[in-house]
């Protein structure tokens, strides 16, 4: 009975000499050796063997006689025992899950580099944006180290709103160098590179200093409501060790929120394309050239960073909203002084995070548009914050007399 079932099924198989070979094509189209040969393991009626082709060695002595006679090679015959056919038929199969593990090898293996688009592809426009960038980024620094200086060498950094200040400075300094240096030196290449672990390190480094200038932005809102709503419990409320423990939170929910951001794209297979449609690694251009359904990362992302964010932007807006509605009672001069400081910083607010609203809460896709986007929470708003937050405060300027005059 078992013979009469191999008899009928061997002629709709294909050639084990035929699955061999398909096996081979498909390792050396990976760069993988292809799997050892298999050999039998079942012993075979009639003293008739197999080896790893899955051809018996009947068949290849009939072929070896029949060159040796001169008749030329024959095409090795199948034996006609139906144990040797059931045997094929296993070795057949046992081929089948050859081929799947050779698939997994080829939808595993990372690429070691990616090449961001950047801008454009234009010269001129490069050219132009590089000398634009680089005054930016050169006058960002300035200002920046300009005001942490004078903080720390005045009696500015004992107040709360010029402590906070200070590490809203730092943390613009390092947010922005983790994306502007690579920008600027690639608008003067005509082809940029970017290595696996560069990219993966510059998608971690950028979240974080970023999440952390987003709590340092809360936390200044929050200081400024102390202030104006609480000026009698302000001193109490906003101790030194209270704000050090504030900036010390900052950091945890910043780490909080760029680990998974990083594991999740890491996590990510890379086969090719390796072009990003970007001029710095991001998370959703990496999840277009990721080599698998990115649903449910899409979603996980718009979680943790597009929902994160509207969480801090309401809680940033209430409090400013809560300051106006509290000065409504002060008099005219009082009333202006505060209005025209919020509004100062409600524009810093909506600078920052209406892009951000912009990229995160939404599908997984990507748009030419998002790149000008992206200007406006990387490099506009930690260019502004110096001009916006110290250089309109009396307080400030005195300082900057008394430090550098």
């Amino acid at each position: 009975m078992i013979g009469e079932v191999a008899e009928v099924m061997l002629p709709l198989l294909p050639s084990t000499r035929h699955r061999a070979i398909q096996g081979d094509t498909l390792c050396g189209s990976v760069g993988v050796s292809p799997p050892p040969p298999l050999s039998c393991p079942f012993p075979v009626a009639g003293g008739v063997s197999t080896d790893g082709t899955g051809e018996a060695v009947a068949g290849k002595r009939a072929a070896a006689a029949a060159a040796t006679s001169g008749r030329g090679a024959v095409p090795p015959a199948l034996p006609a025992s139906p144990q040797t056919r059931l045997l094929n038929v296993a070795e057949i199969n046992l081929n089948n899950k050859d081929a799947k593990w050779l698939k997994t090898i080829k939808y595993t293996s990372n690429i070691t580099e990616f090449i961001p688009l950047g801008l454009s592809q234009n010269m001129k426009i490069k050219h132009v944006c590089f000398l634009v960038f680089l005054f930016c980024y050169i006058a960002f620094w300035m200002g920046n180290l300009l005001i942490m200086i004078s903080i720390t060498c005045s009696q500015l950094n004992n107040q709360p709103m010029y402590f906070f200040l200070n590490y809203l400075a730092l943390s613009d300094m390092c947010y922005t160098s983790t994306v502007t240096p690579k920008l600027v030196t690639d608008l003067l290449a005509e082809s940029s590179t970017i290595s696996y672990t560069d990219c993966m390190a510059q998608l971690s480094s950028m979240h974080f200093f970023g999440a952390i200038e987003v709590c340092i932005l809360t936390v200044t809102a929050s200081d400024c409501f102390v202030a104006i709503c609480r000026p009698l419990h302000c001193t109490v409320i906003m101790s030194r060790h209270r704000r050090c423990a504030m900036v010390s939170a900052c950091c945890a929910g910043a780490f909080l929120h760029s680990f998974p951001q990083g594991l999740l794209t890491i996590n990510l297979p890379f086969c090719g394309p390796d072009e990003i449609d970007h001029y710095f690694c991001d998370v959703y251009p990496l999840l277009k050239l990721a080599n698998k359904d990115t649903y449910g990362v899409g979603i996980l992302v718009v979680v943790n960073a597009g929902m994160m964010g509207l969480v801090i932007f309401v809680v940033v807006m209430l409090s400013y909203i809560l300051i106006l509605y509290t000065i409504k009672a002060y008099p005219t001069e009082s009333w202006y002084k505060a209005l025209s400081t919020c509004s100062s910083h409600i524009t810093v607010v909506f600078f920052f995070f209406a892009p951000t609203f912009f990229i995160y809460i939404r599908p997984a896709t990507t748009f030419p548009e998002q790149k000008v986007f992206a200007l406006f929470y990387i490099i506009i708003p930690p260019m502004f914050n110096p001009l916006i937050y110290t250089l309109r405060n009396a307080e400030m300027k005195n300082a900057l007399r008394k430090v550098w005059c």
